[in-house]
C-alpha cells in the first residue's frame, strides 16, 4: 500500500493524488517473449512522491493489520529516505491481536518509525494520528527530545529502544553530556565496559557532572580499579555533597582497600542521608564482624532486619 505524506506546518494534510490507468509494454523476440508490466498510476505516484518529499515532515503508511508485511510497498522506504514514518495498521479488529502487537513492537523498534493500530470503532482516530505525527516530528533532529524519550523507555525497562534514542541524541549533538552518560550506561549493561568508559570520559571532558563521576566510579569499581573509582566518587561528592549513593559506594571501596574506619564513617553518613540504604547496614555489619567487633556488628545486622524484615543475608549473618 502507498502512504500519504503530511506537512505539519501547513493548515492541513497534503494528500498525494494518484491517477488510475495501466500501460503495457511488450517486446517480441524470435525465440522467447518477455512481458514488462508496471501500472501507470504507480509510475505517476513515484514521480509525485519524488517531487514533493522534500516538503514533507512525516510519511503516513497505511497497512492492513491482517498482513502488514505483504500490504507494504517495498519502494516506499527508498522514495521517502530518512523521513519519520508513521505506520498505521488499519482494520485491527479483523486481525489477530497477538500478531498485531508483535508487528507494532517490530515497527516501533525501528529508528524514526512509530506504529499504531486503528479500526472503524476507534474514537477520535484523527486525533491519534495527528498526535503520533507530532511526536515523530518533535524528536526529529532534536537531541533533547531523543534523550528524554530514551529515559522514558529506560524507566519502562525497554533498554534497546532507549539505547537507540540515546545514540540518536549523541549523533545529533555529539557534545551532549547527559546523553553520553545515558548511552554509556546502556553500553555498560551490554557488557561493553571500554565503550562505556570512553563515553563517560567524553561527557566529563565536556562538562563535569556528579552523575558522570558516580557512574564512572561504579564502572571502575566493578573492574577492580579501586583507587580510580574512589577518586571519581570523591569528585561526584564535591559536586553533589549529599549524594547518598556515592557516599555508600565510596565506603564500599574503602572497605575493599582496608580503610575500615573511613568505610564505617561513610556507611553511617549515607544512612543518615538515606535510611533506606539497607545494604549499608549489612556491609557495615560484615566489616565490623571481620574486625571481631561483635556487638557493633550485631547492632548493624538487627538494624538491617528492622528496615527489611525479609533480609535473608542479614538474618544469616546475625545467626552466624
Amino acid at each position: 500500500g502507498w502512504g500519504w505524506c503530511v506537512r505539519l506546518t501547513d493548515p492541513g494534510p497534503r494528500w498525494l493524488e494518484f491517477r488510475a490507468g495501466r500501460t503495457f509494454s511488450r517486446r517480441m523476440h524470435t525465440q522467447s517473449m518477455a512481458i514488462q508490466w508496471f501500472p501507470g498510476h504507480m509510475h505517476l505516484a513515484k514521480q509525485a512522491i519524488t517531487e514533493r518529499i522534500k516538503a514533507i515532515d512525516v510519511v503516513i503508511e497505511l497497512l492492513d493489520a491482517r498482513l502488514p508485511g505483504s500490504s507494504a510497498n517495498p519502494m516506499l522506504a527508498a522514495l521517502t529516505g530518512r523521513r519519520p514514518t508513521l505506520k498505521v495498521l488499519n482494520k485491527q479488529d479483523l486481525a489477530d491481536p497477538e500478531r498485531t502487537s508483535q508487528w507494532l513492537a517490530l515497527y516501533n523498534s525501528q529508528p524514526g518509525t512509530r506504529a499504531i493500530a486503528l479500526d472503524s470503532s476507534v474514537k477520535a482516530a484523527a486525533t491519534r494520528l495527528i498526535a503520533a505525527c507530532h511526536a515523530l516530528v518533535a524528536t526529529r533532529d532534536n537531541a533533547v527530545a531523543h534523550n528524554n524519550l530514551g529515559t522514558v523507555y529506560l524507566n519502562r525497562k525497554e533498554k534497546q529502544r532507549a539505547e537507540e534514542h540515546f545514540a540518536e541524541a549523541v549523533r545529533i549533538k555529539p557534545n551532549y553530556p547527559e546523553a553520553l552518560v545515558n548511552l554509556a550506561l546502556c553500553r555498560e549493561e551490554d557488557k561493553k565496559p571500554q565503550e562505556a568508559r570512553e563515553l563517560f570520559e567524553r561527557s566529563l571532558a565536556i562538562q563535569e557532572t556528579a552523575a558522570a563521576h558516580y557512574n564512572l566510579g561504579n564502572l571502575l569499581s566493578s573492574g577492580g580499579e579501586l583507587e580510580a573509582a574512589e577518586s571519581h566518587y570523591r569528585s561526584a561528592l564535591r559536586l553533589k555533597p549529599e549524594m547518598a549513593e556515592a557516599i555508600y559506594n565510596l565506603g564500599a571501596v574503602e572497605a575493599k582497600e582496608g580503610k575500615v574506619e573511613e568505610a564505617l564513617k561513610d556507611y553511617d553518613a549515607a544512612l543518615k542521608l538515606k535510611p533506606g540504604l539497607k545494604d549499608a547496614h549489612l556491609n557495615a555489619g560484615a566489616l565490623l564482624a571481620s574486625q571481631k567487633r561483635w556487638d557493633e556488628a550485631i547492632a548493624q545486622f538487627e538494624a538491617a532486619i528492622t528496615s527489611e524484615p525479609e533480609n535473608a543475608d542479614a538474618r544469616f549473618n546475625l545467626a552466624a
